[in-house]
């Protein structure tokens, strides 16, 4: 991961020292584009620019790498703004000064337009000002636009390993809370020795398999997430009686769909808990259907008798609790989760956008 990290920032800087050689190969190219003047090359001008270029490109990194970073985005403001009072008057002096020094010399050998006369020595040249304002503009803009992307980048990263952080979390949560209630089931075969305790921890393996071995991705499979779902209920099956009746209808294809690991099992595991007793006359209705990229998920299970219904635990409704959460951190804006609850049912519907 290192190395990796390593390779990602050598070619971000890379990429860098790309556009920054490829805007001043630009910025130099301008007054050549357009030197031209009355069919004339206008080689003084020319000259002049290139006298000038490095007191552009010093003060556009002395911006860049120290004015910016230390004051600007620190919030020194006041002192960023008399930094470049000064620095433009400085630009200003200097630029009137090589103006001085050197412009006879570059007429008399480059120009073939002599000036009339001998050019007064001005304390700041104005040009030169104008010049390092638009330096420091260009290269403010520059480095904030970095720093923009830079953050934002950053900000999408630490969203991320918190999203992945908060994910891994709630699926730790989901396997004990599956297996807990599982074994329980497990456990009660035991106790009656019935013969179907073997095929039962064989289902569980089968069922343990899936969850430990193909839910690693990040999706898997709709057709696989459903299978898993039939074995489950083929497990819930043995303990239960001929007055319980569980379908499991499918519409549509499933193949090619594909959806987060572990989503829909907290549904059905919650009927089987909560919505039949094994003594009392019990449904649960388990409904599948696709439709273009939609994916509705529904289970209906009766309300049973309170004399009858299980005791809650203070571990009830976990699976339910973290299903709403990874909906809203996975799917968001694109799912619609609803319940209905009636004196002889219980009813909750899942529809989902997988694209």
């Amino acid at each position: 991961m290192n190395d990796m990290n390593t390779l990602t920032e050598k070619k971000n800087i890379g990429m860098t020292i790309f556009f920054h050689l490829a805007g001043w190969l630009l910025f130099i190219c301008l007054p050549v584009l357009f030197g031209f003047q009355n069919n004339n090359f206008n080689w003084h001008g020319l000259a002049r620019f290139f006298t000038h270029l490095p007191l552009v490109v010093i003060l556009f990194y002395l911006n860049y790498f120290i004015l910016i970073p230390r004051l600007f985005t620190t919030g020194k403001y006041w002192w960023y703004a008399i930094c470049v009072v000064l620095i433009l008057i400085l630009m200003g002096f200097l630029h009137e000064l090589i103006d001085h020094l050197v412009k006879i010399d570059l007429q008399e050998h480059i120009s073939h337009r002599l000036p009339r006369g001998p050019r007064p020595y001005r304390l700041i040249s104005f040009f030169g000002v104008f010049n390092g304002l638009i330096a420091l503009a260009v290269s403010t803009s520059v480095r904030i636009t970095n720093e923009l992307v830079k953050n934002e980048k950053q900000r999408k990263e630490l969203e991320n390993q918190r999203l992945q952080s908060e994910l891994s979390f709630l699926k730790s949560q989901v396997n004990p809370h599956f297996l807990f209630n599982t074994l329980n089931n497990i456990y009660s075969l035991s106790l009656g020795r019935s013969e179907r305790a073997p095929e039962a921890i064989m289902k569980l393996s089968q069922l343990l398999r899936y969850m430990l071995y193909e839910t690693d991705d990040k999706n898997v499979s709709l057709d696989k997430e459903i299978a898993h779902i039939e074995d489950y209920i083929a497990l819930q099956r043995m303990r239960l009686t001929d007055d319980v009746k569980v379908t499991l209808d499918k519409k549509g294809n499933l193949e090619g769909k594909h959806i987060e690991p572990l989503l829909l099992i907290p549904f059905v595991e919650n009927a089987f808990k909560h919505g039949i007793h094994p003594k009392y006359p019990s449904f649960i209705n388990i409904s599948v259907s696709i439709e273009g990229d939609v994916f509705l998920f529904k289970v209906v299970n009766s309300v049973v008798p309170l004399a009858a219904a299980q005791p809650k635990d203070k571990n009830s409704g976990i699976g339910l609790n973290n299903v709403a959460k990874r909906l809203n951190l996975l799917y968001p804006d694109r799912f619609e989760l609803d319940t209905k609850i009636t004196e002889k049912e219980y009813a909750v519907s899942l529809k989902i956008n997988l694209v």
